[in-house]
C-alpha cells in the first residue's frame, strides 16, 4: 500500500495476510487474529479488484490499523 510504504517503511515490508469470514462473524467488523486481518465479506467485495491507490482513505485507515495490531 503506497501510503503505509511511505509513512512506515519499515513496517509496510512486513506480509499482509487477509482471510474473508461472513459478514456474521465479530459483526461484520475487520478485525485481527495472529498475522491475519479478518475482513468480513461486504467489505472484501468492496475493496476487491480496486488498486490501493483508488481506496477510499477511511478504508485505507481500516486496513492500516489492523497492520498495526498485526505488527503488534
Amino acid at each position: 500500500m503506497p501510503v503505509f510504504q511511505r509513512d512506515y517503511p519499515s513496517s509496510a515490508e512486513q506480509p499482509w495476510s487477509f482471510i474473508k469470514v461472513s459478514d456474521d462473524i465479530e459483526g461484520g467488523m475487520p478485525h485481527t487474529r495472529g498475522r491475519h486481518i479478518i475482513i468480513p465479506a461486504g467489505l472484501a467485495r468492496f475493496i476487491g479488484g480496486v488498486g490501493d491507490d483508488s481506496l477510499p482513505p477511511h478504508i485505507v485507515a481500516i486496513l492500516i490499523h489492523e497492520q498495526v495490531h498485526v505488527l503488534q
